[in-house]
């Protein structure tokens, strides 16, 4: 199972209910974990967040702080099972969200898919379904044996319990927020700072191991290829407003020159 909040979670189990059944396999996101974090600097998250797992732990965790000084807006996990698991149709993509913490599928079978009750995500935090974003879906190529879970789906945080200045936006839906810029890594993964667990989060992989039901379903220990998108700044306000006079002084200059 795969949750993004605080933590994130890909899972490989069954999800009968909120909280997770301790046999779904799970990745977790938090901002109070005690790994030291993986520091992202990079605007370019292609191949930043590479797993390897191994086949004999339940819960592996791996844990990162965003410094890339803006807002990361997707984060998506892709690996490759057996194909052929969902009969004849194509393919299956199952969405969970805070009115679907189960999962709906919204294209192909809706009983006995195996992806559904083996291979799933969502959102958790205490309350049980608020997390970074808005949604996590499950999409899988039958005939490729491709799985991919993306974590997406952002809106504007909600002040005064988080804001572009301060907090870690845990429950926002509004993105996983940047350390401050200009702080060194170790700032926000300390405790006694104001901007404690800002920008952290933890992919905790539960369930992937070698006697699962799931694991019938891939051979030898599963890598994800993982990577994340950010929000680009638009504009400022000011900076447009500088730009539009220097174009018209510009204009005008040749103007006179001829």
């Amino acid at each position: 199972m795969f949750s993004v909040t605080k933590r994130l979670i890909i899972a490989c189990g069954f999800l009968a209910a909120l909280p997770f059944a301790a046999s779904a396999s799970k990745i977790i996101s938090c901002s109070s974990c005690d790994p030291t974090p993986v520091v992202l600097f990079s605007l370019d998250g292609t191949g930043a967040l590479d797993v390897g797992l191994n086949s004999t732990d339940a819960d592996q965790v791996f844990e990162y702080e965003n410094d890339t000084d803006a807002v990361i807006n997707s984060l998506e996990f892709d690996a490759t099972i057996d194909s052929g698991l969902i009969g004849s149709d194509p393919n299956t993509t199952i969405v969970y969200n805070q009115a679907n913490p189960n999962g709906e599928v919204t294209s192909g079978p809706t009983t006995n898919n195996p992806i559904l009750t083996l291979f799933q995500c969502g959102q958790l935090d205490s309350s049980g379904t608020l997390g970074f974003f808005q949604s996590c879906t499950v999409t899988y190529n039958n005939t490729t044996g491709d799985i991919s879970y993306l974590f997406a789906g952002i809106g504007p945080p909600d002040p005064p319990n988080a804001n572009i200045n301060f907090g870690d936006w845990h429950g926002e839906e509004a993105g996983i927020p940047s350390c401050p810029a200009g702080e060194a890594p170790s700032f926000c993964d300390d405790p006694s700072g104001n901007d404690f667990d800002r920008g952290l989060f933890e992919l905790d992989f539960e369930g992937f191991q070698a006697g699962t039901a799931a694991s019938a379903d891939f051979n030898g220990p599963l890598s994800f290829t993982g990577s994340y998108t950010v929000l680009t700044p638009e504009p400022s306000y000011g900076l447009l407003l500088v730009s539009g006079l220097f174009l018209l002084w510009f204009v005008r200059r040749r103007k006179v020159a001829q």
